[in-house]
């Protein structure tokens, strides 16, 4: 509960106890300060129900974007040929950075702000709202469930415009193998300095 609230209802409670000791004044105030404080309470209530019932009305929406998305790609989409595991790798690495940018990176924050609470940079932010932004928030907040959009993107990239989408692929899958080699030398400079103690 906001501090606000907190002092005004202990002032509440103070002036409550001995109405015949208290001015009229601070009797007025009190009864304003409860009503304050039982809107508030409402309202934080009303909040906490609305974000634990699930939207699944956005979640309809959402998940008919991406059968659309599916359905346009391959109705548009050029014909290619069987991926070799190779591409396979690829795309996966890049399906990971994709991910990774659009939910937990600063890169990414531009995205986010109309769908989560508080400071979008942060790799904690909630989902905000309910409904269809709801929806979304949990969407772009979850590495997993990006995933799954962005190896839609990539794959169309590489249906629709092959040349482009291989160069796509090939270089967020390049920045995955960074950031994997990056965490990989990072844990060995801690290491060889804990045995250098």
């Amino acid at each position: 509960m906001d501090s606000r609230f907190a002092k005004r209802r202990q002032r509440y409670l103070r002036t409550v106890r001995d109405p015949r000791r208290t001015p009229a004044a601070e009797l007025i105030t009190a009864d304003i300060d409860r009503r304050s404080i039982s809107h508030a309470e409402a309202e934080a209530e009303r909040k906490g129900a609305a974000a634990t019932r699930p939207p699944l009305a956005g979640y309809s929406l959402v998940g008919g974007a991406f059968g659309a998305a599916v359905v346009g790609v391959a109705a548009f989409g050029r014909p290619v040929e069987r991926p070799s595991a190779l591409d396979l790798g690829l795309i996966a690495g890049a399906t990971f950075k994709t991910a990774r940018i659009v939910s937990r990176e600063r890169l990414g924050s531009v995205v986010r702000p109309p769908f989560v609470e508080g400071e979008a940079t942060s790799p904690d932010a909630a989902p905000a709202g309910d409904g269809l932004q709801r929806a979304i928030g949990e969407l772009v907040t979850c590495t997993r469930c990006v995933g799954t959009w962005a190896a839609l993107g990539l794959v169309a990239a590489r249906t629709v415009a092959p040349r482009p989408g291989r160069l796509l692929i090939t270089t967020l899958a390049v920045g995955a193998a960074n950031d994997f080699m990056q965490a990989g030398f990072t844990v060995l400079c801690n290491a060889a300095e804990e045995r250098r103690r």
